[in-house]
């Protein structure tokens, strides 16, 4: 009979790979391709500057919908409010100017 694996390491194993295939499925990137990314923005989300964290799901490589093409890596507040806007700049604007009449 074979050894017993242990569970958390299988399921880390199991987390890399898929976390591999789907970076270069998705957006063409390797693993030290993201890394790098992250290195070039000193570890800081792209939008707010903020420390990115090293929770995986607070972390979203973000990219043209049309295109794929990787943008930046945004911590998930930012990636939301991009999103929640649709990446249209105007509304964007619109939201600012909104803001600053409002203060």
């Amino acid at each position: 009979m074979g050894r017993k694996k242990d569970p958390e390491v299988v399921k880390a194993r199991i987390r890399k790979h898929t976390k591999t295939w789907a970076l270069k499925a998705k957006y063409g990137l390797t693993i030290e391709q993201r890394d790098a990314i992250v290195a070039e923005q000193s570890n800081e989300c792209a939008v707010c500057r903020q420390p990115l964290s090293d929770n995986a799901r607070l972390v979203h490589i973000d990219h043209c919908h049309a295109t794929m093409k990787v943008r930046g890596i945004l911590c998930s507040w930012c990636n939301r409010g991009l999103g929640n806007f649709f990446d249209d700049p105007t509304k964007l604007y619109l939201a600012i100017d909104y803001l600053a009449a409002h203060q």
